[in-house]
């Protein structure tokens, strides 16, 4: 999660990541509930994505993150796509993810839209991405 953070943000983003590493920490509750996948490459992990299920039928992407290395390799791709599964499979007819402006056209190519902007806990205003899925 650090390293993709780090290669995908820049200046005050970069900075604040840095200086508040809280930031960068996987919400126990969702690997409790079984809500994030773990993507591998010859046993090592070096990606995963990870989702929130709320009041609605809309779930939300809490945070996708593939390491630098493997970046342009699909990994991305399939993560997403098993998290579509999974969420169908606990009756969610769609997901939204708030993403950096560098990720917006990997998720369109993923047939997300924009559906708006939302200021993040890091400070920046940023798209907010949704799908239909079903």
């Amino acid at each position: 999660m650090l390293r993709a953070s780090l290669a995908a943000e820049t200046g005050e983003t970069q900075r604040r990541l840095m200086a508040e590493p809280d930031h960068l920490q996987v919400d126990g509750d969702l690997l409790a509930r079984g809500q994030i996948i773990l993507a591998e490459t010859d046993g090592a992990p070096v990606g995963f994505a990870a989702f929130a299920i709320g009041g609605s039928q809309f779930a939300e992407l809490a945070g996708m993150f593939v390491h630098p290395d493997y970046w342009r390799r699909g990994i991305g791709k399939r993560l997403l796509a098993a998290v579509e599964i999974e969420l169908l499979a606990r009756q969610a007819t769609g997901i939204r993810v708030v993403a950096g402006p560098s990720a917006v056209p990997f998720y369109q190519a993923q047939g997300y839209t924009i559906a708006g902007e939302e200021k993040t806990p890091l400070g920046p205003v940023v798209p907010v991405l949704t799908k239909a899925i079903g």
